[in-house]
């Protein structure tokens, strides 16, 4: 008979441990080696057990399939693509932020510290980046004027084809170009998205 096991015991045949509430075969009649007791579905010695446990697995197995819908019921394709460009538009806010971040940090740095060409020239490629992929970012928008400022920024810092100033002259536009990057990251990022809601 197929019952669950009243408390902690082991199978009469194998000896290995059943749990309290696990489904055993109980046998009631008792046989030359006394084996009254529970024993695995797996060790019984009654047949029918076996069979009938066999059986409710196969009927438990189709259920959970049947039951269960395949993924592509599940998920609303309009929803998960409206997520998937949400997750985009999350990345590419942090990407730019943090790029900005790190041009602002080396303009500040290029001011207060008198350091060697190199840094200087590392300095132009990364605010001519920031300022031109800045400039790419704009365009899908209305307001040129941040779009033209991006690429009068990429074309002062332009690495390539640099302008020669003297330092008394590129403090002040350091100093002016913190505020525009912060502020053409913020229009474009944050700003757009609150006119949007």
């Amino acid at each position: 008979m197929l019952l669950r096991a009243p408390d902690d015991s082991s199978c009469r045949k194998c000896g290995s441990r059943i749990a309290r509430e696990e489904h055993v075969s109980w046998v009631e009649w008792q046989d030359a080696a006394g084996t009254v007791g529970p024993y695995h579905i797996e060790c019984t010695p009654l047949e029918e057990d076996r069979n009938i446990a066999r059986l409710a697995h196969e009927a438990a197995v189709k259920t959970m399939s049947e039951a269960a819908p395949a993924p592509s019921h599940r998920l609303n394709p309009s929803a998960t693509a409206s997520f998937r460009e949400g997750q985009a538009e999350a990345r590419k806010k942090l990407i730019f932020v943090s790029a900005t971040s790190v041009a602002c940090a080396l303009l500040l740095i290029g001011i207060e510290v008198n350091l060697p060409y190199q840094y200087y020239v590392i300095l132009r490629f990364t605010v001519c980046g920031v300022a031109a992929l800045l400039a790419k970012e704009f365009f899908v928008y209305p307001e040129r004027g941040w779009k033209y400022c991006m690429f009068v920024l990429a074309i002062v810092y332009n690495p390539i084809l640099p302008i020669h100033l003297v330092r008394e002259i590129w403090t002040p536009i350091n100093y002016v170009t913190i505020p525009i990057l912060a502020c053409a990251v913020y229009a474009r990022f944050f700003y757009v998205a609150k006119v949007k809601e």
